[in-house]
């Protein structure tokens, strides 16, 4: 599948995970992540994204990022690393390569996550708003008038 440059047009920044180390009681430090590679990449989702959380499936926010491929500028990209978009982290989930055309693509699935670490599930679609009835200006003038007339 030929894909076209132009649809590169959204913007994320992959995020590499820091190295593992230990604390002052032996235990392993907690991850943190810094911005490495900011590159443009064509972002979509489908209808339904359901994973497996806690043995229950639930609807998350899952997205797929194809970008051209980055082997040579991040070598050790895998898993373990996040993306940044759109004011949101992403955890990664898969990588591949889509296929060998010239110059090669890689899509990375992704699932946001909500600040405490968690997955973040998509939103409930809000409720429409229910309609108020428009006055009319004779409505308002008259209205007006009762209120001044009594």
């Amino acid at each position: 599948m030929k894909h076209n440059p132009r649809e590169l047009n959204r913007r994320i920044v992959l995020l590499r995970p820091s190295t593992p180390v230990r604390d002052e009681l032996g235990g392993i430090a907690e991850t943190t992540y810094t911005a490495d590679v900011s590159l443009f990449a064509k972002v979509t989702t489908h209808n339904q994204s359901r994973q497996q959380v806690i043995g229950d499936f639930v609807t998350v926010d899952t997205r797929y990022f194809v970008v051209r491929d980055v082997r040579r500028i991040c070598p050790d990209l895998d898993t373990s690393w996040q993306i940044g978009y759109r004011n949101f982290k992403y955890l990664i989930n898969d990588i591949q390569l889509l296929d060998e055309e010239n110059p090669p693509y890689t899509q990375i699935t992704a699932t946001a996550m909500n600040n405490s670490g968690g997955l973040l599930k998509d939103p409930e679609p809000e409720p429409e708003p229910e309609e108020t009835p428009v006055k009319d200006q004779q409505q308002e003038q008259s209205e007006q008038e009762d209120q001044h007339g009594a």
